[in-house]
């Protein structure tokens, strides 16, 4: 009987990317601005915070003041909302639309309402373990483990 190959190490370190393409970045969201004024007029939104929402508890009342402080970036030129992305204070992680001023973060059911019938909304969550259980069931890569939801 042969003793199995050990596997190779490979080293690995974890660094922080000082910079990201999309890091300063300015955009332009094209949502109709009344309809942002009839959604903070109504009754439909937040007077409280959902979990996990921290950064933008801290900014903000709820969701009807950080509505409020969104319209402020709207230009009627551009007939659009001129949002900035940046990176965290700490620079580790994706780039966030800047004091949480934008669609992406905006709870679901706002954004939805916002953007209904202009744009689709796409949940990535879980997106990079998806891919990857993915491109093993294609490639028909087997390994036992699970990635993701599933068993490749």
């Amino acid at each position: 009987m042969t003793t199995p190959t050990p596997a190779a190490k490979i080293e690995l370190s974890v660094s922080k990317r000082q910079s990201a393409p999309l890091d300063g970045a300015n955009f332009v969201e094209y949502l109709p601005i009344k309809r942002v004024k009839a959604l903070i007029k109504s009754d439909l939104l937040r007077i409280d915070w959902v979990p996990n929402r921290a950064g933008i508890v801290k900014e903000y009342a709820n969701e009807k003041e950080q509505l409020k402080q969104y319209c402020k970036l709207y230009d009627h030129q551009l007939q659009g909302f001129n949002v900035k992305y940046c990176k965290p204070k700490h620079k580790w992680g994706r780039v966030l639309v800047r004091d949480a001023l934008g669609c992406t973060a905006f709870s679901k059911q706002t954004r939805n309402t916002l953007i209904n019938e202009l744009y689709y909304d796409f949940d990535l969550k879980n997106a990079q373990p998806e891919i990857i259980r993915n491109i093993c069931v294609a490639i028909a890569i087997v390994t036992g483990k699970q990635i993701g939801r599933a068993h490749v």
